[in-house]
C-alpha cells in the first residue's frame, strides 16, 4: 500500500472539513490516496502508527493550531525517516521539529 499519511488537527480545526474536501478533490483528480489515521483506527496504538507511517510514501503534517498530538506523530514520522512536508497557517509558532526551514506557510 502506498499513500500520503495526513497529520492534522481534526476536532480543534474549524477549517478541517474544508481541508478534507480539498484533499478528496485532489484524490479524485489524481488517484492519490490520503490516509487519515482517525478514520482508520478508533484509538491510538504506537505499533499501528509506526506500521502505517512505514507504508506511507509521504507524510503531510499540518502544524497549524500547535496541537501536541500532531507534533508527536510528526516526531514518529521523522524518526522513521519518512519524507515529510510540513505546513502551517502564517503566523503559527513552531515548536520542536527537524528540518523546520522546509515548512511551508
Amino acid at each position: 500500500m502506498n499513500y500520503i499519511y495526513v497529520i492534522t488537527p481534526v476536532g480543534s480545526d474549524p477549517e478541517y472539513k474544508l481541508k478534507r474536501e480539498m484533499l478528496e478533490k485532489i484524490s479524485d483528480d489524481t488517484g492519490c490516496e490520503f490516509f487519515f489515521p482517525l478514520e482508520r483506527h478508533s484509538k491510538f496504538s504506537m505499533d499501528t502508527t509506526i506500521a502505517d507511517l512505514r507504508h506511507a510514501a509521504l507524510t503531510i503534517a499540518d502544524l497549524s493550531l500547535e496541537r501536541p498530538s500532531c507534533y508527536f506523530e510528526l516526531g514518529i514520522a521523522q524518526a522513521l525517516g519518512v519524507p515529510v512536508c510540513m505546513i502551517a497557517l502564517a503566523g503559527t509558532i513552531l515548536h520542536q521539529t527537524d528540518n523546520r526551514q522546509s515548512l511551508q506557510f
